[in-house]
């Protein structure tokens, strides 16, 4: 899906070396299967209508893509080229803010670290900006916080690539990702001329002379900025989606999922992708979360306050079977069936 002669602002070169280096971090081998379905579906994120604000934002890409493809009409606008690259302008601003690329891509990195699953993996950040009085400051006193902003969101996930041992994957976004333009373009706060944009009261690095800082972007250096914004979250999205079509193999299959009570998790596929999951629990209940077209829908799902999404399995026993804590001493284990499977899951032996 790479951006293909988009408005002669593209680089197909990018593409493809974005694509490479995110290939290094969607890569399925020796990671918790489980926790990386959960980084994909954003378990616990419960949006009450829509199927997913992720494919919408994978759709809206498209359409922005596709709209700075069109001829417009001299008679219609004045200045067509100019109208092209102030559509771009705002394409750049929705991409560099989309939540959800940047929720999945700091899950991913935490399952291959070996770390779970969080329904928040952006601290908060304190709000030093707001003064609060000191006979205010009790014992309990909690400081005003900020949620994570993009630039907080790069961060994190730089810190965790890092980690990683693939740094590249942080910081591909030094390439594109610029504060200071993103905040002029958000705030109106620039001016097109001829050949330049000019930021009206803050400065960028200069692309002509590194290390420089500058308050005039050439049209030329800008294009290109916005061409590696389109170019890594196209790749980003093409290898999101071979990942969760990934999963339609194992449509209808079961596989262990917590050792010790002894769950079975399924993985749900509508239309050759990854949409939920279910667990399978040996007493019968079920654990799920899955989005559709109406929304998403949860059955036994907890969410705790530090962010650790967990499935609830029912009652546990003291007094338990073997097997489980779940079955009572003398009982059996008995599953429910997987979707369009007549005969119930069994723990494998070894």
């Amino acid at each position: 899906m790479s951006p293909k002669n988009d408005n002669t602002i593209s680089d197909d070169d990018d593409y493809d070396r974005y694509f490479k280096i995110l290939v290094q971090l969607f890569n399925i081998k020796n990671v918790d299967l489980a926790h990386y379905a959960f980084a994909l579906l954003r378990l616990g994120q419960v949006e009450r209508t829509g199927a997913d604000p992720l494919f919408e934002a994978r759709d809206m890409l498209e359409d922005l893509m596709g709209l700075n493809r069109l001829t417009l009409p001299k008679t219609m606008f004045k200045d067509p080229d100019k109208t092209h690259l102030r559509l771009h302008l705002l394409s750049y601003i929705h991409l560099t803010e989309m939540n959800a690329p940047y929720h999945v891509l700091a899950n991913i990195l935490r399952v291959r670290l070996g770390m779970s699953y969080t329904l928040y993996p952006f601290p908060e950040f304190e709000k030093k900006l707001v003064k609060v009085p000191e006979y205010k400051k009790g014992k309990n006193f909690k400081p005003p916080t900020l949620k994570a902003s993009s630039f907080n969101k790069i961060t994190e996930i730089k810190r965790l690539a890092q980690k990683a041992d693939i740094p590249e994957v942080g910081n591909i976004f030094d390439e594109f990702y610029f504060s200071t333009l993103r905040n002029s373009i958000t705030h109106s706060d620039y001016a097109l001329e001829d050949d330049e944009l000019h930021l009206m009261h803050k400065k960028i690095l200069d692309p002509q002379n590194p290390g420089r800082l500058t308050d005039r972007i050439k049209i030329i250096d800008l294009k290109k900025i916005i061409a590696r914004a389109y170019n890594f979250y196209t790749a980003f999205f093409a290898l999101e989606t071979l990942a969760r079509s990934y999963f339609a193999n194992l449509k209808g299959s079961c596989q262990p999922y917590d050792q010790q009570l002894k769950g079975m998790i399924e993985f749900l596929i509508d239309e050759d992708e990854l949409m939920g999951v279910k667990v399978h629990w040996p007493n019968k209940v079920e654990s799920s979360f899955k989005r559709g077209a109406e929304g998403c829908d949860s059955e036994n799902l907890i969410i705790r306050k530090d962010g650790r999404v967990e499935f609830a399995a029912g009652k546990m026993y003291s007094d338990h079977a073997p097997f489980s804590p779940l079955i009572p001493k003398g009982g059996k284990p008995h599953y429910t069936s997987a979707e369009g499977k007549t005969l119930p899951p069994h723990w494998p032996n070894k």
